[in-house]
């Protein structure tokens, strides 16, 4: 900018003109060919800007040397522009430019549009803005875009200040769109089956597999717990969904958990399972029935026939002795026969 004013004052124009020339051209100079440009001029809020944090500070508490720390500060701190010591300093103010189209860039993203900065004069579009003037960057800029600090307080635009003359900008935020919450992780454990299988059969006692099957979803498995109907209880690692339990007679249940990093799942009927166990009690040997004694025949009393062969050898004999005992009688009978025949001779 002072190249410009160097040239006009070798074309012989007043330093009156060269002021107002100044004040109507824009708030900002062209950018120097050695590097960015300090406006040392009237309508700048901190005369020849700033191009640190810490020479600004140094201007806004001690004076530029044409305004003072008072006059600077009423602009900065007082006016309602949002400026304040203490989020200057922050680390939610960086570097950034302003384009003439009104455009605040950070990191070539654009945070805000329609800017308008402050300057100490006016000119032809401006507004009052507290001590100030305010007018549109597009009337206002010479040049496509300034570099500028950029507050961004909160992660959204609050004002920006230009470097090279200190002055204020206000804009219109760019709303980023509020992103949809990740949803929070589904954590679903639960136990499904438990299925019992025979392993051995040893009769009286019995072994079984009990065999759980799981559903999760967004969990760890960290084991498995067996809880029987006997009191006891039995907790396997990850990798085991199963236990062996030998069983005696009567009924037997069995109820499983699956244990996960989120919790564990409550006892269900699907994970119930109960087996009956049923001892077979062999049929004792049937007692023998004694054969009775055949009883021999008494003269009046009658029996029964006995059968088999005892009965057979107890008849033979009974016969025999029958036979003997009439021809005993007959032997009798014919000697008292003989007897009284004598007699009677």
């Amino acid at each position: 900018m002072a190249s410009l004013k160097h040239i006009m004052k070798g074309l012989g124009i007043a330093a009156s003109a060269v002021a107002l020339a100044l004040s109507l051209v824009s708030p900002v100079a062209t950018q120097a060919a050695a590097g960015e440009p300090r406006d040392c001029e009237t309508f700048s809020i901190i005369y020849c800007g700033a191009y640190t944090k810490a020479e600004l500070l140094k201007k806004m508490t001690e004076g530029d040397g044409r305004h003072s720390a008072a006059n600077i500060q009423q602009i900065y701190y007082k006016e309602g522009r949002g400026v304040t010591e203490a989020n200057f300093k922050s680390a939610s103010t960086v570097d950034g430019r302003v384009y003439k189209d009104g455009r605040v860039v950070v990191n070539g993203k654009t945070v805000a549009t329609g800017g308008k900065a402050i300057s100490r004069t006016y000119t032809e579009g401006s507004t009052k803005s507290g001590s100030v003037w305010m007018r549109p960057n597009s009337q206002g800029f010479a040049v496509d875009s300034i570099p500028a600090w950029v507050n961004m307080d909160g992660g959204q635009f609050r004002y920006y200040i230009i470097k090279s003359c200190g002055n204020i900008g206000v804009a219109t935020p760019v709303k980023t769109p509020t992103p949809s919450p990740t949803p929070a992780p589904v954590h679903e454990f639960d136990c499904i089956d438990l299925v019992p299988t025979r392993v051995t059969n040893k009769g009286s006692n019995d072994t079984y597999r009990f065999t759980v099957t799981p559903k999760v979803k967004n969990v760890t498995i960290t084991g498995y717990r067996f809880t029987f109907s006997d009191g006891t209880s039995v907790t396997t690692a990850a990798d085991k969904p199963f236990v062996e339990r030998e069983i005696k007679s009567g009924s037997f249940k069995v109820q499983a958990q699956v244990i996960t990093n989120k919790g564990e799942t409550k006892i269900v009927e699907a994970c119930t399972a109960t087996v009956n166990i049923t001892v077979n009690t062999p049929s004792p040997t049937p007692t023998p029935t004694p054969t009775p004694t055949a009883t021999p025949q008494v003269l009046g009393v009658t029996t029964l026939p006995e059968t088999g062969p005892a009965a057979l050898l107890g008849g033979i004999a009974g016969l025999t002795a029958v036979g003997y005992a009439g021809r005993s009688y007959l032997r009798s009978r014919k000697a008292l026969m003989d007897s009284l025949r004598n007699k009677n001779r």
